[in-house]
C-alpha cells in the first residue's frame, strides 16, 4: 500500500502531533497582557466616571474605580489559554486573586509614573517658566 499525500499537507512540517500537556506548557502568560488591559480600563473609567465620583462618597468611589479595571483583567485572564488545567471554582478564585494583584501592582505603577512625571515637570519645564528678578 502507498502513501498518498494529501494536497493541503505538502511542504508543511512532519512534526509529530503535540500532547495536550506539551500544549500547555507552550501557552504563554497573558499576564502583562491583562496589565495593559486593566491599565487602559483604569484610565477609561477615570475619563468617563468622573461626573460621576462628584455625586458620590467614600467606599462607593472605590466600587467604581476597582471593580470594573479588576472585572475586565479577571475577564482577559479567564478567556486566556493559561492554567485550563485546573477547572471550575479553584481556577476562577485564583484568577480573581490574580486580577486583584495586576490591578494593585498597575495602580502602583501608575503611581510611580505620575511622581517621576512630576519630578521631570517641576526640574525642566517648570524652571524654565520662571521669571528671575
Amino acid at each position: 500500500m502507498h502513501h498518498i499525500p494529501k494536497p493541503f499537507t505538502l511542504g508543511c512540517d512532519r512534526r509529530p502531533a503535540t500532547h495536550s500537556d506539551d500544549r500547555a506548557s507552550a501557552v504563554k502568560s497573558p499576564i502583562g497582557f491583562s496589565a495593559w488591559v486593566c491599565l487602559l480600563c483604569l484610565g477609561l473609567t477615570y475619563w468617563a466616571a468622573r461626573p460621576l465620583v462628584g455625586l458620590l462618597e467614600g467606599r462607593a468611589i472605590l466600587l467604581v474605580y476597582a471593580v470594573l479595571p479588576v472585572s475586565v483583567t479577571f475577564v482577559s485572564l479567564y478567556r486566556g489559554g493559561w492554567h485550563r488545567e485546573i477547572a471550575g471554582v479553584p481556577r476562577t478564585l485564583a484568577l480573581i486573586f490574580l486580577s486583584a494583584i495586576i490591578f494593585v501592582g498597575v495602580l502602583v505603577a501608575s503611581l510611580i509614573l505620575l511622581i517621576l512625571g512630576a519630578l521631570v515637570y517641576s526640574r525642566f519645564v517648570d524652571g524654565f517658566t520662571r521669571i528671575h528678578y
